[in-house]
């Protein structure tokens, strides 16, 4: 494996104990993604699955299987999908979106959500991704990819500062305190995330941890571009889970694309 991808693993490990709660108030996407669950059927894959958070919303809608790279994010998806009855669970499997293949590759929907594909910060990877997810959906399958805008004036105007932008207490008592700074390459179109996550347990005690993601972001036209060439039509091309439009003040890209 490659040095960006033993990166990668090494960052996913360090944030898997934050993941959950760093999404704990986002939903938006789920009633879209349960509405194509049933309208197609199923099966369903995950792509970067992560702690399971779509997957334990899916699972008694539609046969589900999930895979990730981190063995920490998966194990964590385990112990989340605890509470789904035993005919529903999800299958989990530990593997390279960009680079994978699966024993029954018949699926009619496949979802890489919360800027999973973006973990592949190169564009010979996201087209490998993109072509490995077509060959495991059926002809008229859908795939479903959400990806961040870059808010391109913001990024430059907050260039490299570290600011803070979240904060929780856990049920042990621990405050975490979330600070993220980023620098974009835009030639390479990869934006570099650090993030620093400050705790204060109970007794007063610091702890701080680091991590740092890569994302390579797509463009529009770009990202219409390899999904024709790796095998999909473009259906729907959002701003956001309310089927927004997509425009520069739109904070995602959404799209819904059509195996052929």
């Amino acid at each position: 494996m490659c040095d960006d991808r033993e990166d990668l693993l090494a960052n996913l490990a360090r944030f898997s104990p934050f993941y959950d709660w760093d999404y704990r108030n986002f939903r938006a996407d789920i009633p879209l993604l349960k509405q194509l669950a049933r309208d197609t059927g199923g099966p369903v894959l995950e792509a970067g699955c992560g702690t399971g958070r779509v997957l334990v919303e899916l699972a008694t809608h539609a046969r589900c299987t999930g895979i990730d790279i981190c063995p920490e994010m998966l194990e964590l998806a385990r112990h989340n999908l605890a509470t789904v009855p035993p005919a529903h669970q999800p299958l989990l499997l530990q593997a390279d979106m960009a680079d994978f293949r699966l024993i029954h590759p018949d699926f009619g929907l496949a979802v890489c959500a919360s800027n999973s594909l973006m973990h592949l910060n190169g564009p010979e990877q996201q087209q490998s991704a993109l072509s490995c997810l077509r060959r495991h959906l059926r002809t008229d399958g859908l795939l479903v990819l959400d990806l961040f805008n870059p808010p391109v004036e913001q990024i430059v105007a907050d260039d490299g500062a570290l600011i803070q932008v979240d904060a929780w207490h856990g049920p042990d008592g621990i405050e975490t305190t979330k600070w993220m700074g980023r620098t974009v390459d835009w030639v390479r179109q990869v934006q570099t995330t650090d993030i620093l996550l400050s705790q204060v347990s109970p007794n007063g005690q610091h702890l701080e941890t680091t991590v740092t993601f890569k994302l390579r972001f797509l463009w529009p036209h770009e990202l219409e571009l390899m999904l024709d060439a790796a095998g999909f039509d473009v259906v729907h091309l959002w701003g956001g889970y309310h089927q927004e439009p997509l425009d520069d003040k739109a904070d995602t890209v959404l799209c819904v694309a059509r195996a052929r």
